[in-house]
């Protein structure tokens, strides 16, 4: 039996899951990289830690020993690219690890490629350098919409709430937008099903995309209301208010006070639904065999455990 030894960049709650999909299969040798060590998966007997500081020096002989290398990596500062461009030299120097699929996990990039705006200087930075033909390397960006998980409580989920982001707060819920925009939503777990299938897919498009269930804030809430038996109180955002909030200059590397409405212009923008035909169209062709959910399945599952 061949054993595909896997990387992990970033050991944090997309990781988790992906790290437990892997230990299903006992082809599969699990490398997590993580800037310090990380208790949750040093714990586990079948993962290996690597500490690393995401630079080429330190990465090369960590990637030269992997077949293959997955980031989570999630920042919005010039680390994300520093990083990202290290990785990417430390497979193209590797004899053997020549697959890379990046921290992505935004939306419709193929329509919106600079939103949220706070991918622009990162991911947008870094999508121009793997655009090069000349390090060798075969690479795809997933893309998922919103994880489906935020609609779950913290305890049933590894993913942390998006605290002051998520439209729904409690009994409130404020909404950018009409409500009537589409968006994506994916189960962080569904995802990491996804991400096992391409380890053993033959090649990738450039762009893959996932997505649970294609729907809109207002449809997404009033199934809500009816499944807990009493309303939210629910309220809008223009996108005209939420646009005369954002400046036209902003100098901060990693501007946090921007990111919520940077994610509601995301939202109201309908950049967040992946586009349906490639949903489609990858599912037949990398996922025909994961059970993608919708809000319904995954609540009245996670109601059950």
């Amino acid at each position: 039996m061949a054993i595909t030894t896997v990387g992990i960049a970033g050991a944090g709650d997309v990781a988790k899951f992906f790290v437990e999909e892997l230990e299903k299969d006992e082809r599969f040798k699990i490398v997590v990289l993580s800037r310090a060590p990380r208790e949750w998966f040093a714990s586990r007997s079948t993962v290996q830690m690597k500490i690393t500081d995401y630079t080429f020096d330190s990465l090369r002989p960590i990637v030269e020993d992997l077949d293959i290398l997955f980031s989570f990596l999630h920042d919005n500062s010039s680390f994300y690219v520093n990083a990202h461009k290290a990785m990417l030299d430390a497979c193209s120097a590797s004899p053997r690890c020549k697959r890379f699929v990046p921290s992505e996990y935004g939306g419709d990039i193929d329509k919106y490629p600079d939103l949220p705006r706070f991918y622009k200087p990162t991911h947008g930075a870094f999508r121009v350098i793997l655009n090069s033909d000349s390090h060798g390397v075969e690479w795809t960006l997933v893309n998922i919409g919103y994880f489906m998980d935020y609609f779950l409580p913290p305890a049933k989920t590894y993913m942390k709430p998006l605290t002051g982001i998520w439209p729904i707060t409690g009994d409130d819920v404020i909404i950018p937008g009409t409500g009537d925009e589409p968006v994506g939503f994916t189960s962080a777990r569904d995802v990491a099903k996804g991400l096992v299938k391409l380890v053993d897919a033959p090649s990738w498009d450039k762009h893959i995309y996932m997505c649970g269930e294609r729907t809109t804030f207002n449809r997404a809430v009033e199934y809500l209301q009816q499944r807990r038996g009493r309303p939210y109180n629910i309220s809008y955002r223009s996108a005209q208010e939420v646009a005369d909030e954002i400046p036209a200059h902003v100098d901060d590397d990693d501007p946090k006070y921007l990111w919520k409405l940077y994610m509601d212009e995301w939202i109201y923008a309908g950049a967040s639904a992946p586009p349906e035909h490639l949903v489609e169209q990858h599912r037949m062709q990398y996922f025909a065999d994961v059970r993608f959910r919708g809000i319904a399945q995954l609540l009245d599952e996670e109601d059950l455990e």
